[in-house]
């Protein structure tokens, strides 16, 4: 049996003055799913492939995009996990795309007066 496949990468702060993870990527996951409609709402969901941190999971396809994820410090945030999920590529899912991926990290320090709170 295919398990799914798990990345994690855990980012710690180089020193108490980073206040921001800038996240440039690219990457190539299986696209959202959209389950039956709920309460008239459609909800769009990174069911099979998914790109988490923070609390934020994305999917599909994405070539040059970049995020910005708040890393307190002083607040006791020490670390970001970033974790990437891939679902087993046989049976009925073997028509998934390949998954790939490119990520840079880059730590964004702020002075005392703007470090966040």
């Amino acid at each position: 049996e295919n398990l799914p496949q798990e990345c994690n990468y855990r980012i710690n702060n180089y020193n108490n003055h980073v206040c921001q993870l800038r996240i440039d990527f690219s990457l190539t996951l299986a696209q959202p799913s959209i389950p039956d409609a709920q309460n008239g709402l459609w909800y769009v969901q990174c069911v099979k492939d998914s790109l988490a941190v923070n609390g934020l999971r994305l999917c599909g396809t994405e070539v040059g995009q970049h995020i910005y994820v708040p890393f307190n410090p002083s607040a006791g945030v020490k670390r970001i996990d970033l974790t990437i999920v891939t679902a087993p590529r046989s049976g009925t899912d073997g028509n998934l795309p390949t998954p790939r991926w490119n990520i840079v990290i880059r730590q964004l320090e702020c002075t005392e007066d703007k470090v966040l709170r």
